[in-house]
């Protein structure tokens, strides 16, 4: 939540400044132009370069504290002749800025694996008994740890679920099954 708000907050002010700073009519289609061209060239960086570059690190913490850097980096550089009522902007943005690194460098610890591509943030965590894969914050499947249970399925598929149910109703005969998208795993798992 602390991401978003920040991330809104940073998104306005960079709109804002945005609108402010348009050319008179006769300077616009350039003004455009250089616009279209950074909504591309950011586009390309978010899209490509940082999941290609930043599979390893994959925290979206980091990413927005690097993005909100970057914004901090813009209005001091506009600001940095102005006095007076533009202060108040680069100080909010510098506390933005230490509160975001705060959080960034503090990532979750039971993560045992973490992987960042063009879909998002992946992340393998353990606790209490269990290791649970996650994309971004939602949850996309977990293992019971306890020696009687890891191969058991859980989450959405778990033995009690319509789907289990039908594994169990069927026995043998639907250990042969073709089975394409979500939950392609868990059904495996139901079929050996």
């Amino acid at each position: 939540m602390v991401i978003l708000a920040a991330l809104f907050a940073v998104c306005l002010a960079c709109h804002r400044a945005l609108a402010g700073s348009r050319p008179e009519a006769a300077r616009l289609p350039r003004f455009y132009l250089w616009m279209a061209l950074g909504g591309w060239l950011g586009s390309v960086l978010v899209s490509i370069v940082v999941p290609l570059a930043g599979r390893s690190v994959a925290s979206p913490n980091v990413e927005a504290f690097a993005a909100l850097a970057f914004c901090a980096a813009g209005f001091l550089w506009r600001d940095r002749t102005s006095r007076g009522l533009r202060r108040w902007r680069w100080v909010a943005v510098l506390a933005g800025i230490a509160g975001c690194a705060a959080y960034a460098a503090n990532p979750s610890s039971t993560a045992l694996f973490r992987m960042r591509d063009f879909y998002g943030f992946y992340s393998v965590t353990t606790g209490n008994g269990w290791r649970v894969l996650f994309h971004g914050r939602t949850m996309h499947g977990m293992q019971c740890m306890e020696p009687a249970w890891t191969r058991t399925p859980m989450a959405y598929y778990y033995p009690r679920s319509p789907i289990g149910e039908v594994f169990s109703e069927f026995g043998p005969q639907a250990a042969r099954v073709a089975v394409v998208g979500l939950g392609a795993g868990t059904c495996a798992a139901f079929g050996r």
